[in-house]
């Protein structure tokens, strides 16, 4: 009776040894299912992503170009709003202004420097 029994003890485990490696390959199906699944969302986000960076993209050139026409047009506009206009050459305001700060400044050291009064 031994011998039957450990027969049926090995046929026993012989079958649950077979389910366990049943299970084990239907894992590794799912396992490789799952790493198929997971390739194709990483593709598609990659691309997704691309779109994105290329919508991005475009949309920065399409502002630069925008502002660049604005300011174009801006100085354009100050350009013949100030050849229009009767103010003086570049630099001749700041000349005048100079000169007049200058006459002052002299005029100050100079009452500082001989004790006077205002000498302007």
């Amino acid at each position: 009776m031994d011998d039957r029994h450990e027969k049926g003890v090995a046929a026993g485990s012989a079958a649950n040894i077979e389910r366990v490696l049943d299970a084990e390959r239907e894992c590794e199906k799912i396992l490789e299912q799952a790493r198929r699944q997971a390739e194709a969302l990483i593709v598609s986000a990659r691309s997704r992503e691309e779109a994105i960076r290329k919508r991005a993209d475009a949309r920065i050139v399409r502002l630069h170009e925008a502002m660049k026409r604005r300011v174009d047009t801006e100085i354009a506009r100050m350009r013949t709003e100030y050849e229009q206009s009767d103010a003086p050459a570049p630099g001749e305001a700041d000349y005048a202004i100079g000169q007049e700060a200058l006459k002052e400044a002299v005029g100050r050291l100079a009452a500082e420097i001989t004790g006077g009064g205002d000498a302007q």
